[in-house]
């Protein structure tokens, strides 16, 4: 939810402004090094390195580490969105879902650390993973291809229950508190949405 509205917010405050369309991208530009440079250098599109710091060596980050991480991600995917840098909204959901789940593992662990569930809590790439799936579901609305997406990649049956629990009560929260998803959203003044419904094309003046 506060990724969507995070998007959304970004997008309207920015079209509201005069800015000239051409200035746009330079300053997503400047605002993502800023971020990448002084805040979390997570946040920039690595291929899969970033994922696999994630799933393979949750160890190494702290729970306020993981924290800088979703919140700057969040603020990042919004900000290179509304001013039209290219990368989309897939793969930042996918990296987001992943760490927020690494979070909340971490968070289950230093709660039941020493008392008799500890041994009950899972091993923090599987709350990765599901998490990847339940955040999937909920910014695209696809709970059945986030469930499928997961087995493919992990062939583990381990993690099918508890990813259709996740998928399921973030896409329930997600739908019931929002009408749309970002991909019905309507385009801009001046745009025309494209036929994937994702993507936007600025209107040609009539010559």
């Amino acid at each position: 939810v506060a990724f969507t509205k995070s998007v959304s917010w970004f997008d309207e405050s920015l079209a509201s402004r005069d800015i000239p369309r051409e200035a746009l991208p330079v300053f997503g530009g400047i605002a993502m090094g800023l971020i990448a440079c002084y805040v979390s250098p997570e946040v920039t599109y690595q291929g899969f390195e970033n994922f696999n710091k994630i799933l393979s060596d949750t160890g190494s980050f702290t729970i306020p580490a993981l924290g800088v991480i979703c919140l700057s991600k969040i603020v990042a995917t919004s900000i290179s969105k509304a001013s039209g840098l290219v990368g989309g909204i897939y793969a930042p959901t996918l990296f987001l879902g992943a760490a927020t789940g690494s979070l909340y593992g971490k968070l289950l662990d230093n709660v039941f650390v020493g008392t008799p569930l500890e041994n009950l809590v899972a091993g923090q790439e599987s709350f990765a993973l599901v998490g990847m799936a339940s955040t999937l579901s909920a910014v695209c609305r696809v709970p059945l291809t986030s469930t499928l997406l997961l087995f493919e990649l992990t062939r583990d049956y381990s993690l099918i229950l508890p990813t259709l629990g996740g998928v399921a009560l973030s896409f329930l929260f997600v739908s019931s508190s929002e009408g749309s998803s970002l991909f019905s959203s309507p385009a801009r003044p001046g745009e025309l949405p494209a036929a994937s419904g994702d993507a936007v094309i600025a209107a040609a003046p009539a010559s």
